[in-house]
């Protein structure tokens, strides 16, 4: 297939290119001369977080309040609040987290619950701690920690922690973090514990990238032997049995019922033969096809689909994503990334691909690239992207990915010190103003 026409163009420093759907002669001979922009987007509100110097800062949302996590520079403590989406007001007063030993690594939501994952970085033990709060009001419930090996699967149903060195895998309550359930398994130790992705967690997807937070039920343990269990989060119960090759790379994705993993270690070079196996008790396992040289990543991206990026000889600094149909058992489509992207996020079976260094690339569901952007863009929601208006402007601009509209929305506001998160209208993010919240929709 012939590659469509590329418009690109330069917007204060960031690059775009629009893949454009209409042949050439369908679109005007000249383009408009650019026009200055003064109107900052609509500001719904801002919550002070107390000081300007942060250090890191997250922010996730449940479609009614945004929360954010942050450390301030000022005393290396670390906090949390809430704000309300649709006024912009405080929802409800920042608490302080009292870890000294650890840094915020991942704020979730889920609707009993607003957890505060925090991680060392000084070989401090245990690795990891859990701080959880009332969405609603910000009171603390719990706190717990996570040992160093151990894997943690955010369900709505139960946070399902699974440990190698315990040899168990159990079910925590997320108002009183209490164990509701334990599997043992001694005589053959779970090695990982994935959470069971679906189509409807691909709708949740916003500006904070794929929801960490699962609506499945389900978790998938795969032991060392090779073994796979697939577990009710809510239970325990244990439902489909399957196995994979011993030897196995680490990285495995299980989505929309299957588990998706490739035979050979993660570093061995190539190739890759990757693997569908069903888990629902009716499919059986198949390979699906290969992939040369360096494996990168896997994640599900449509479908009965799952796409692979692995690094190409001789350098390894061009990737390419590729996408494999399940039910067909075979390759679909092969798409070389300039930007050396590895970092995979989908919705609606289009494909968001994140180089390291900030430039990325959207997929249409064929393999077509139709985006590239070399700075600060990223998903509003399932069919929207944030982006810098191509027009020569800088705006803001929401850009429909099913029509490829591009609606103006005002010049971005200053400096932003974190991950912002956002729903189809509303863009929350932490900066030196404090949590700002923003009217995108």
């Amino acid at each position: 297939m012939a590659a469509a026409a590329a418009v690109v163009l330069v917007v204060a420093g960031v690059g775009f290119a629009l893949r454009d759907p209409h042949p050439r002669a369908s679109r005007p001979a000249s383009t408009p001369t650019p026009t200055v922009f003064t109107t900052g987007v609509p500001i719904v509100g801002t919550v002070s977080l107390g000081t300007r110097n942060i250090a890191t800062g997250l922010t996730a949302q449940d479609g009614e309040r945004a929360y954010a996590a942050w450390v301030s520079q000022d005393d290396n403590k670390q906090w949390v609040i809430a704000a309300d989406l649709a006024s912009g007001a405080e929802s409800w007063p920042a608490h302080e987290i009292a870890d000294p030993d650890r840094s915020i690594e991942q704020i979730v939501v889920v609707p009993e619950a607003v957890l505060v994952v925090t991680v060392t970085h000084s070989g401090a033990t245990p690795e990891r701690a859990l701080y959880a709060f009332d969405p609603a009001g910000g009171v603390p419930l719990w706190n717990g920690y996570v040992m160093a090996g151990d894997s943690v699967v955010f369900t709505h149903r139960m946070l399902v922690r699974s440990s190698r060195s315990d040899g168990a895998v159990e079910g925590l309550d997320w108002r009183t973090g209490e164990r509701r359930w334990v599997v043992p398994m001694e005589d053959d130790r779970p090695a990982r514990t994935i959470g069971m992705r679906t189509a409807a967690d691909e709708e949740r997807i916003d500006r904070a990238g794929a929801r960490p937070d699962l609506t499945d039920g389900r978790v998938v343990v795969i032991t060392v032997a090779g073994k796979v269990r697939v577990l009710d989060a809510a239970t325990g119960t244990a439902g489909a049995a399957a196995s994979v090759p011993v030897g196995s790379g680490d990285t495995m994705v299980a989505y929309e019922g299957r588990l998706f993993s490739h035979d050979e270690a993660d570093d061995n070079g190539g190739p890759h033969h990757i693997r569908a196996t069903d888990l629902t008790g009716v499919g059986g396992s198949a390979i699906l096809g290969t992939v040369p040289d360096r494996f990168l990543s896997m994640a599900g991206c449509g479908p009965d689909r799952v796409c692979v990026v692995t690094a190409r000889k001789p350098r390894y600094s061009s990737t390419v994503l590729t996408a494999f149909d399940a039910a067909k058992r075979k390759l679909l489509w092969e798409a070389p990334d300039e930007f050396g992207g590895s970092e995979i996020s989908s919705a609606r079976g289009r494909v968001w691909l994140d180089a390291a260094d900030g430039p990325a690339a959207l997929y249409d569901t064929d393999g077509t690239q139709i985006l590239t952007a070399t700075l600060s863009a990223g998903w509003l929601d399932a069919g929207t992207l944030l982006i810098y208006a191509p027009d020569g402007t800088g705006r803001w601009s929401r850009w429909s990915i099913a029509n490829r509209k591009i609606t103006p929305l005002g010049a971005p506001p200053g400096k932003m010190l974190g991950f912002c998160a956002s729903t189809s209208s509303r863009l929350a993010c932490p900066g030196e103003d404090g949590l700002r919240i923003w009217a995108v929709g």
